[in-house]
C-alpha cells in the first residue's frame, strides 16, 4: 500500500497544484477509505498534512459567523450514531478526553471483535466482509446520536460512548447483540471496555465474552 499511497501523494500535489482541490479531496477519501477498510492501516504524516492542505482551500473567508454555522448545520446523511474514519476518531477522543477531565463525566471505549465462535478473529474475506456490514448498522441503531464509531481494523469495530457507566456498557452489548443477531447467527461478537480517564486501573477494564453473542445453528 505504501508505494500506491505515494502515488495517491503526488497525484494529489499535482491536482492541488492545478486548483483542483475538490478532485484531490476525492481522492484523499478513496485512498483512506482503501486504508481503514482493506488493510486496517491509517494514513501516513505526508497524507495527513495534504489533507490539512486541503481544508484551507476548501473554506472560503466567511464574513460573518452565521455563514459558518450554515454550512456546519447541514443535515447528516445518516441517522444513528456517528460513523467517522480512525483518524477523526482520534481527534474526537482526544477532545471528549479534555472535556471530561473539567467536567466530570464518564465516558467508555468499547471494541467489538468478530471472531469464529472459537476466539479467534476473522479473516478477510467475503464472510467477515458481510458480517462486518451487518455488524457496522447494528451498531450504527443501536449506539445513541451522540455516540461516534470507527472501523478499526477488518475484524473490529471501536465505539466511544459518552456519558455512561460501567454497567451500563453491558446494555450496550446487549443492544448490539440483538439487533445483529436478526442478521446473522452463526457468528461471535466478542467485547472489551475501557474508562477514558487520566488514571487507568487494571481494574477498571471489563472484558464480555459470551454475552448474548454466540447462537447456535
Amino acid at each position: 500500500i505504501y508505494p500506491l499511497e505515494d502515488w495517491q501523494i503526488w497525484q494529489m500535489d499535482s491536482l492541488i497544484a492545478m486548483d483542483r482541490q475538490d478532485e484531490a479531496m476525492v481522492l484523499y477519501e478513496t485512498t483512506t477509505e482503501l486504508l481503514y477498510k482493506e488493510l486496517g492501516l491509517t494514513p501516513s504524516d505526508q497524507m495527513k498534512e495534504r489533507f490539512r492542505q486541503l481544508e484551507v482551500y476548501q473554506h472560503d473567508k466567511a464574513d460573518h459567523v452565521n455563514e459558518i454555522q450554515e454550512g456546519l448545520n447541514q443535515r447528516e446523511k445518516d441517522d444513528g450514531a456517528f460513523f467517522c474514519s480512525y483518524l477523526s476518531f482520534v481527534e474526537g477522543y482526544r477532545y471528549v478526553r479534555r472535556v471530561i477531565e473539567r467536567s466530570g463525566q464518564s465516558a467508555y471505549l468499547l471494541l467489538c471483535t468478530m471472531t469464529d465462535g472459537k476466539g479467534v478473529p476473522l479473516e478477510k474475506g467475503e464472510r467477515l466482509g458481510k458480517v462486518a456490514e451487518e455488524l457496522e448498522q447494528a451498531i450504527r441503531n443501536s449506539l445513541r446520536r451522540g455516540d461516534m464509531f470507527t472501523r478499526y481494523s477488518d475484524n473490529q469495530f471501536l465505539m466511544l460512548l459518552l456519558g455512561i457507566r460501567q454497567e451500563d456498557c453491558a446494555i450496550v452489548v446487549e443492544r448490539i447483540n440483538g439487533y445483529f443477531e436478526k442478521a446473522s447467527r452463526k457468528n461471535y461478537l466478542k467485547y472489551s471496555t475501557a474508562p477514558i480517564s487520566e488514571i487507568r486501573e487494571a481494574d477498571d477494564c471489563a472484558h464480555f465474552h459470551n454475552m448474548d453473542s454466540m447462537w447456535g445453528e
